[in-house]
């Protein structure tokens, strides 16, 4: 196989897109006054490195698209949360004022009360350890998603997936800041005993670092300790909906991957601490990140089927013969 065979994965303009997020952080570090490190960074750096060699070896010296795909992809795993995690920091040090009482009375309108849910689920407790489970195995879930489509050779669809985590990501973090929420159980404020059959610290993981960025106490970020600060809208829902999504051709996975992913969508609401609202409009996010993607590659293949056409009506003209 010719190395020209071997496509650029991640995409350039993806590498472009990452390139831009870092250059956001820098920036507005330097101009902020924050000063950022990251205690595992000699680790990392490691892995990076021979993921990295790895690609080049099996672009360059003996090509094999899947493990080249595979370790690039990985590489860009790397990268993208951590430019990601200081990005959101950064977004939710402005300070905007919380809308959780917004959020929880557009909850009421549609009829959801979240401490009776939370209440029902607590009382399940079966049913609340299925929930924590299926909202911690997003990252496995993301992770397993780039080896399989690595291993199948399915590389448009792992560039396709890797697009569509930047952009929903992206988005989320953008609307997270203008729009903050301190999350559920942060504005329920429930009894300890209301959720004595789930994870204490369900919702709550994020509640220091997250005041402290608003107050202005926190201007110091280690990247090994951060922690995910986006409650408006549902990152986790968009990540489940993406993730299934990229599964579509293969039947066997496909169908389980939404299973799965219905039950982390759920479990966003009592183990996320997110308000309905956040899920939905995360919900609307991937769907329209989506149809966005679905119709941009429906323009191109028509293009390139008119260029194909036109092309074979050329070759097959009289003039031409």
């Amino acid at each position: 196989m010719s190395t020209n065979s071997i496509p650029v994965l991640p995409s350039p303009l993806l590498w472009l897109a990452l390139g831009g997020i870092c250059a956001v952080d820098f920036v507005w570090i330097v101009i902020s006054g924050f000063s950022v490190n990251f205690t595992g960074g000699s680790a990392i750096a490691i892995v990076a490195a021979i993921l990295a060699a790895v690609a080049v070896f099996y672009t360059l010296l003996r090509p094999i698209p899947q493990i080249s795909g595979l370790c690039t992809s990985l590489l860009f795993l790397i990268v993208l949360p951590n430019a990601i995690a200081t990005f959101s920091y950064l977004t939710t040090s402005l300070n905007f004022p919380l809308l959780d009482s917004t959020y929880a009375s557009v909850d009421r309108a549609m009829g959801f009360d979240w401490p009776a849910f939370l209440a029902w689920t607590n009382d399940h407790p079966l049913i609340g350890k299925i929930l924590i489970l299926a909202y911690h195995s997003s990252t496995f879930q993301m992770l397993a998603v780039v080896v399989i489509l690595s291993a199948t050779g399915r590389l448009a669809h792992l560039n396709e997936f890797l697009s569509l985590f930047l952009v929903t990501v992206s988005v989320v973090i953008v609307l997270a800041g203008l729009f903050p929420a301190a999350g559920a159980y942060a504005f329920y404020m429930p009894a300890p005993e209301a959720f004595a059959n789930l994870n204490p610290e369900a919702g709550m993981w994020h509640y220091e670092h997250f005041n402290g960025l608003r107050d202005g106490s926190l201007r110091h970020l280690d990247l090994a300790t951060a922690e995910g600060l986006v409650t408006f809208p549902s990152f986790h829902t968009c990540l489940a909906i993406i993730t299934a999504w990229s599964l579509r051709e293969m039947r066997w996975l496909f169908i389980p991957a939404i299973a799965l992913n219905t039950v982390v969508i759920v479990s966003t609401l009592p183990e996320g601490g997110h308000h309905l609202i956040d899920v939905i409009v995360g919900a609307g996010i991937a769907l329209t990140v989506l149809a966005v993607a679905s119709a941009w590659r429906r323009k191109l293949r028509t293009r390139s089927q008119s260029q194909e056409n036109v092309a074979i009506a050329a070759a097959t003209s009289p003039v031409t013969q």
